[in-house]
């Protein structure tokens, strides 16, 4: 009787602490993770859930809700951002994100290229109706962020909520952003 609260626990912790990516975003997170000035850190799911829970409660703008109704259906999930030093990290990106598509099945989602060197790479993994997993890869100037997250979200939410996020955000393609890839709907 005495190794049931054991087991338990090792299974929750098991289950907490599990791989929220493939070989190709552990190996970049493992890489980089101990850079001057980087930050990181991996979130069980059910954390996110009942935090993102909490905080929707005491938002009051309209896109950090949307942003934190995306946010809350994702499972675990894993953030590196780096604020120095982000040459190396830029440069072995692509790699990275070839990797992602040729070897693990990842399709791009949207890709922004902004003027001034700034990217916004969304790619995800799934099945018909549903994304399984997300990757964010962001990269400006300043700095560069990567999210790796499981999710339970349908295609059609998240497309309608990133739109509705463009729009808030008043980009003008013309004028701001090079190009904007959005293959599945």
């Amino acid at each position: 009787m005495k190794f049931i609260p054991i087991l338990l626990a090792i299974l929750f912790l098991g289950t907490a602490t599990a791989e929220a990516q493939n070989r190709a975003v552990r190996s970049y997170f493992r890489a980089h993770k101990h850079q001057e000035e980087a930050t990181h850190f991996t979130l069980p799911g059910i954390l996110m859930w009942a935090g993102i829970g909490i905080a929707r409660g005491f938002t009051t703008e309209r896109e950090e809700k949307l942003i934190l109704k995306l946010v809350q259906k994702m499972g675990t999930t894993k953030m590196l951002v780096l604020d120095q030093n982000i040459q190396r990290a830029a440069a072995t990106a692509p790699a990275m994100l070839a990797a992602l598509q040729e070897r693990h099945g990842y399709e791009p989602m949207m890709e922004i290229k902004v003027k001034g060197d700034e990217n916004i790479h969304i790619m995800m993994k799934g099945n018909d109706k549903r994304l399984k997993r997300l990757f964010i890869f962001v990269s400006t100037p300043e700095e560069v962020v990567m999210v790796s997250s499981r999710t339970r979200l349908k295609y059609k939410k998240v497309q309608k909520i990133l739109e509705e996020l463009l729009q808030e955000e008043n980009l003008n393609p013309k004028e701001e952003v090079q190009q904007i890839i959005m293959p599945r709907a």
